[in-house]
């Protein structure tokens, strides 16, 4: 099933759900829970908690603020989670369960704002302060905030569900001409796939505007033809990525959709050899993509996902990364012949959880050591394997 067929089968039993809970069979309510869980184990990448079944609202990732009073301040706090029934907000100082509280939800891209009533129904201080915040049940909702919160949360699932990349993307700097309604412009790709690509620019574009693109390919003579539409304005990216936009390719023909795919696996192949328009600024190019991994260090061992990975390294996602300098055993999967490829690296750069930057993913990076002739063709076979595999990228297990 893809994702939009996954999504208009649950949102037929949805709607149907939210105007009367009981004409829903038994067999349908079933396949409304199986549904909502397939969705949410693909947005927050994880198997379904362990409540999933008692639940009786899908909830999805945020990019939303909260604001609200306490006794004596105010507060102004990130929803990581926004469900129909309710939504976490991320504090080091929850109130205590059972505090009703009213609560200002605010979309600040949108200038859009709207208020409730909620209450605290359970709280998270864990040693792990990312995690750390309250759940809160909406209460007293009138109508139109009903229907405003389940237009929210599926725009949030929609979002999220429909526009997961197709393709890995890779690092490139390719020469690109840009036209849209009030203008052109020119500028290189900052990473690029077989479906999209980002562009580093101070110029911002509306999301949802659509965009004419010549993409000129090394060693092609006439540039690839693209209409794309823009899915995110990046006015203010997490700490070490640019202000851009990302693109989504709406039209390009095969033989350019070929032409970016045979240009992404030589790239991989054979750095050095590469003739472009615009200098690179890595000798490596990283395939963005999440890939099974697993590693073991002298104090630690587990499997995760990989957030990019190139011939020289990887960036492995954890929340509890082995100190910078540690030796560590990487293996890798191919992604068809499920072959394993050991490798070995050292620790050089470590990225704590911080619930100030919510959108910073947490893990450690790892600058491969020498390895042989044989495991560096074998590494390189699989990178373009993973340019070439088309399709979602694979869910991660529960950590």
């Amino acid at each position: 099933m893809t994702y939009n067929s996954l999504l208009e089968a649950f949102n037929s039993l949805n709607l149907r759900k939210h105007e009367d809970p009981q004409s829903l069979s038994a067999n349908e309510r079933q396949d409304w829970k199986t549904l909502r869980n397939e969705i949410e184990h693909v947005l927050f990448q994880q198997s379904p908690d362990l409540e999933a079944d008692r639940r009786e609202f899908i909830r999805a990732p945020s990019t939303l603020s909260a604001r609200y009073w306490t006794s004596n301040e105010f507060k102004d706090r990130y929803i990581p989670v926004m469900g129909e029934g309710g939504l976490f907000i991320s504090t080091i100082n929850p109130l205590p369960v059972g505090e009703k509280i009213d609560i200002e939800i605010v979309l600040a891209k949108k200038r859009f704002s709207f208020d409730v009533k909620g209450e605290v129904v359970w709280i998270n201080q864990g040693k792990r302060i990312d995690k750390q915040g309250m759940g809160i049940k909406f209460i007293d909702l009138t109508y139109d905030q009903k229907a405003t919160i389940y237009n929210l949360v599926n725009d949030c699932v929609r979002g999220r569900l429909l526009e997961r990349r197709q393709y890995s993307r890779l690092d490139s700097q390719l020469a690109a001409e840009f036209l849209y309604q009030e203008g052109s412009f020119e500028l290189p790709t900052a990473d690029l796939s077989a479906d999209g690509m980002f562009v580093a620019s101070e110029h911002l574009l509306d999301e949802g505007e659509r965009i004419k693109v010549a993409l000129q390919i090394p060693g092609t003579t006439d540039p690839v033809r693209i209409v794309a539409k823009v899915i995110r304005s990046e006015e203010f990216p997490a700490p070490g990525l640019p202000v851009g936009v990302g693109l989504h390719f709406l039209m390009i023909d095969e033989k350019g959709k070929q032409a970016i795919l045979d240009y992404m696996v030589k790239k991989v192949a054979n750095p050095r050899n590469e003739s472009e328009s615009i200098d690179e600024h890595r000798f490596h190019p990283r395939i963005k993509r999440r890939i099974k991994v697993k590693y073991t260090s002298a104090e630690q061992a587990g499997t995760s996902y990989c957030r990019d990975i190139s011939r020289n390294g990887v960036f492995i996602q954890t929340h509890e990364p082995p100190v910078i300098d540690s030796n560590l055993a990487v293996t890798i999967e191919h992604p068809t012949t499920r072959q394993s490829l050991p490798l070995s690296g050292k620790i050089v750069r470590v990225v704590h959880a911080d619930p100030s930057r919510p959108h910073v993913m947490p893990g450690a990076g790892v600058v491969f050591s020498k390895i042989s002739e044989t495991k560096e063709k074998m590494l390189t076979e699989f990178l373009k394997e993973f340019v070439l595999l088309e399709g979602p990228p694979a869910q991660p297990d529960k950590n």
